[in-house]
């Protein structure tokens, strides 16, 4: 509920917002033009000299609150959760600056650090069920997320096929973890669900199904608020079998 509420007061206030001015073109000649561009960029309209997309911009300000509430509520040092929230918050900035712009290096930025999220949560999930080592797992994150970089910036136009790839790697290691040792399975239960739920929600804005391009409410940026908080479940999921 008070993610909901915060959505609705941000898209609000939105949609009186005063636009951040800058030259378009000049900064896209300098960072590159987004792949979706001209129209292939979710249902959101695409403004020019300013803020490209306000609403998909703005709610990512929920993966930056994640990221901020993890760290508040450490009460002792945990590389883990410091990692993890570090990695949320380039998250949001990587978005943010992505929708903003709509530059090819706003694009390799947000989908980078989804990469260095998922890649992350892969690793770690591998290494505490003791399938890889220490040295192992740091190499392997470094190589894993070298490799799609690459990957991201010569075929961006699959940079989606990799992340859906990912997202099956992690479930086919939470099934291992989950026959390997005892654990609580629950939040990340619910984490998947939710997902499963604001995917739905980015193919209806992805295809325009539902769409209105000048909305205050914008199904990305509804996935923005969902996924935020399919965050905080993988980390409470991690939290309460890990790091206690």
């Amino acid at each position: 509920m008070l993610f909901l509420g915060i959505y609705i007061l941000l898209n609000l206030y939105l949609e009186n917002y005063l636009p951040i001015q800058y030259n378009t073109e000049q900064l896209q000649n300098c960072l590159g033009i987004a792949t979706c561009l001209p129209d292939n960029c979710f249902c959101e309209k695409v403004y020019t000299n300013q803020i490209a997309q306000p609403i998909n911009s703005f709610t990512n300000i929920f993966y930056l609150y994640t990221g901020i509430l993890i760290l508040f509520q450490l009460k002792k040092w945990d590389l883990f959760s410091i990692i993890y929230s570090y990695i949320v918050i380039l998250l949001s900035i990587g978005s943010f600056f992505y929708h903003a712009t709509m530059t090819f290096f706003g694009m390799w930025l947000d989908v980078f650090s989804m990469y260095m999220y998922i890649l992350f949560l892969i690793i770690y999930l591998l290494y505490k069920t003791h399938f890889i080592k220490k040295n192992q797992a740091i190499i392997i994150y470094l190589i894993g997320l070298i490799l799609s970089g690459i990957f991201l910036y010569d075929s961006p136009l699959f940079r989606r096929f990799l992340f859906g790839f990912y997202v099956i790697i992690t479930i086919f290691v939470f099934q291992r973890v989950k026959n390997h040792i005892p654990i609580k399975p629950k939040n990340f239960y619910i984490a998947l669900i939710l997902f499963a739920i604001s995917y739905g929600i980015w193919l209806l804005d992805y295809y325009k199904i539902f769409c209105n391009p000048e909305s205050i409410i914008q199904g990305h940026g509804i996935w923005h608020t969902i996924d935020s908080i399919v965050i905080y479940y993988i980390y409470l999921f991690i939290k309460e079998n890990f790091l206690v």
